[in-house]
Formats: structure tokens, C-alpha cells, sequence
């Protein structure tokens, strides 16, 4: 029986963002992956290109496309290796135990470079499988339109950010949904 189309999707498991090396040839190449640590939410919404055309009093023809995708993420941890891939600062690592330092620094010079982002859903109700497979997705490429982050008192304070995902210059690829029957890893 091949495997179903359909699934309930509940709790994303994991997450990653993949920064962009190529996108020329007929496959992008990305450099390896940055777990999102503590993912809490992946959102992504189709912008449809909608267009009717008129005339004699009636719509005559219909026109839609999804031209891309809006999204957003959010997770946990306040991440450096993360923060880099999002908005283009560079960390540097300096000094020896026990006066180590980690500085994020963005210039104004600083741009945001583009990533791939995946997810993963586990659990998923696969027929004769009781919940062993996952749901996994990726969005081939993505550059981030807005990012939060910060500090409150007595409480934690999640990071997030707003993205837009494209069609890839090499294969058109924007978003891609793959159904495992057998839970399957995000991408190394």
C-alpha cells in the first residue's frame, strides 16, 4: 500500500538553518547545519499572486502563483553561530579558561546572507507505523526580514525571527514537504 498523503501535525521536534554557499549550478550547496536550539514554532504562510481578468461584466480567467513564502521561527536559546547565519555578524572566540569570551559584533557594513531552514515533525499518524514516521520540510531559501531577541525580568526570553523564503536560482525550488514512513534526520 503506498504511504499516505495525509497526516495530523503536531509539535516540531527539531529545526536547523543551513547558510547558502551557491545557488548557480542545478542544486544549491549550503555549508552544514546550526540546530535552531529549543525550537518552539516554524509558521509559513504562501504569498499567492492572484490576478482576474475582467471584461463583458464577468470574470473571464483566473490567475494564481505561489511567488513565495512568509514565515517565522522561534526558539529558546539566545545563539551566536545562529545569530551570524541570520543577520551577517561575525563571532569572534578569545582568551583561555576560565576568561574565555564570545563577541557577536554586526557592522553596518553587515548584510543578511541567505540559509536554507528544515524542520521536522515526529509522531506523525503514518498507517501501521502507530506514530513512528515524520513529517519533514525544507525551504531551500530563506533571508531573514525581522529578528527579536532581548531580556525581561524573572522570566525567559525566547528568540525569534520573521523570514521570506524564495524559489532557488538553480532548480526553483521554494518549500518541499517529504512524508517518512520511518522518522528520518534533518539533513547533516
Amino acid at each position: 500500500m503506498p504511504l499516505t498523503h495525509r497526516t495530523p501535525v503536531f509539535s516540531v521536534d527539531q529545526a536547523a538553518i543551513y547558510p547558502m554557499l551557491t545557488d548557480v549550478t542545478t542544486n544549491p550547496t549550503y555549508s552544514p547545519r546550526v540546530l535552531l536550539p529549543g525550537v518552539t514554532t516554524v509558521a509559513m504562510d504562501p504569498d499567492v499572486l492572484s490576478k482576474e481578468l475582467f471584461g463583458d461584466n464577468a470574470i473571464r480567467a483566473h490567475y494564481s502563483k505561489v511567488r513565495q513564502f512568509m514565515g517565522k521561527a522561534g526558539f529558546v536559546d539566545l545563539d551566536l553561530d545562529v545569530q551570524a547565519i541570520l543577520d551577517g555578524s561575525v563571532t569572534a572566540d578569545t582568551g583561555t579558561t576560565p576568561n574565555q569570551v564570545a563577541t557577536n559584533t554586526i557592522l553596518g557594513s553587515s548584510f543578511c546572507p541567505y540559509f536554507k531552514l528544515e524542520f521536522r515533525v515526529l509522531g506523525v499518524e503514518v498507517p501501521g507505523v502507530a506514530g513512528g514516521g515524520s513529517v519533514n520540510v525544507s525551504l531551500h531559501k530563506c533571508k531573514v526580514t525581522k529578528f527579536g531577541g532581548g531580556a525581561k525580568a524573572e522570566d525567559y526570553s525566547p528568540s525569534e525571527f520573521d523570514f521570506v523564503a524564495l524559489q532557488t536560482v538553480s532548480n526553483g525550488k521554494i518549500r518541499t514537504i517529504t512524508f517518512n514512513e520511518t522518522a528520518a534526520a534533518l539533513t547533516a
